[in-house]
This record gives structure tokens, sequence and C-alpha cells, in this order.
């Protein structure tokens, strides 16, 4: 069985790639406090978004049907 022949490029990828999983750096453990911080939390309020009466009025039967499914 003959071996194919293997471009530099991919050797050295596969080189390089070996020697960053030996020596690279773990990240480091995050408290839940931190993860806590970087959380998306989808609330207008905190986005500084504000939405009129009217708007309300005519997206309020769907946010209501989101939340009884």
């Amino acid at each position: 069985m003959k071996l194919k022949h293997i471009p530099k490029q991919k050797r050295l990828g596969w080189g390089a790639g070996w020697l960053l999983k030996l020596f690279g750096k773990n990240p480091r453990l995050q408290s839940t406090a931190e993860l806590y911080r970087k959380d998306f939390h989808p609330n207008t309020q905190k986005m500084g978004l504000r939405f009129s009466e009217r708007i309300r009025n005519v997206f309020r039967h769907l946010w209501l049907k989101r939340h009884h499914l």
C-alpha cells in the first residue's frame, strides 16, 4: 500500500496543532458570578429600549401566547 503525498502545508498545520495541544494554555475556570455577568438577558429595560403603549398593544397577544406554551 502506497502512502499518499501529503502537502507541506498540511504537515505544518498538523505539527503546529500538535504542539499547541501539548504546550497551550487551558482556559481558566469561571465562577458562577462571572458566568451570570456574561449571560445574555433579553430584557428590554436592561438594553435601554422603551416600547410605547401602541407597540405593546400590537405585540401583546404574541407575547402572551408564547408564555403559555
